[in-house]
């Protein structure tokens, strides 16, 4: 089984899609891996781990562990909205209920962390506009 490594963007439908799906999909959440000193090497090593077990694994944008597979020869697909759509992901923020802490870092980074993505030239890369997501640009995944 050839797996599919994609870096989205948070609210881009990864959890969405693993729940909706026939497909073997799985979401690696970074929060939980970056609050120890073993970053990024803990959360890259778990993915690597998956490779060959499902189709797809959803990983962050987090730069660090992006450089850390890359480094590795692992392909990456990176999803991301264009920077203009702040407003529309921050309200779909609070109707998922995210944590107030999570929806203060997204507003506050937005620009610097959409800016990273958009100066990425070591990823396939899909830009969503909006009311877009991953099915809409990878609908093998759906």
């Amino acid at each position: 089984m050839q797996t599919h490594v994609v870096s989205a963007f948070p609210g881009t439908g990864k959890t969405y899609l693993c729940n909706h799906t026939s497909r073997v999909l799985t979401e690696k959440e970074c929060w939980l891996y970056s609050q120890t000193g073993k970053f990024p090497e803990n959360y890259v090593a778990d993915i690597k781990d998956e490779f060959g077990r499902v189709d797809a694994i959803f990983i962050s944008t987090n730069k660090l562990a992006l450089d850390m597979l890359i480094s590795e020869r692992i392909g990456i697909t990176l999803i991301y909205p264009t920077i203009d759509q702040k407003e529309h992901y921050m309200d779909r923020y609070l109707k998922r209920e995210s944590n107030i802490d999570f929806i203060n870092a997204m507003d506050k980074y937005w620009a610097i962390w959409i800016k990273e993505c958009d100066e990425r030239n070591d990823c396939l890369k899909h830009i969503l506009y909006p009311d877009q997501f991953i099915a809409n640009v990878m609908p093998e995944l759906a």
